[in-house]
């Protein structure tokens, strides 16, 4: 499940970076296919991961708790791609 997250993490963030450019149809293929895999990793299938689901895909609380960036206890779509856009630079 890490490598799950990374993905998506990883191809939001190109996503962010490419932002002012049209994506090409490999990177929106790549951006769907981690949307896919994220959607995968949510159990409940609520469309946002809760802290049991995040630690159930092998990641740290440490790190929900910096995306989590509106403390509502969830790390929404939203709050996955800024997380990714602010690593991108």
């Amino acid at each position: 499940m890490r490598i799950i997250i990374t993905t998506a993490i990883i191809a939001f963030a190109a996503t962010a970076a490419l932002a002012q450019t049209a994506p090409t149809p490999e990177q929106k293929a790549k951006a769907e296919e981690a949307m896919a895999k994220m959607a995968a990793a949510d159990a409940n299938k609520d469309g946002k991961w809760d802290k049991a689901e995040w630690k159930a895909a092998g990641r740290r609380p440490i790190g929900f708790d910096k995306v989590d960036t509106n403390k509502d206890g969830f790390v929404t779509k939203d709050e996955l791609k800024a997380a990714a856009a602010a690593r991108a630079g």
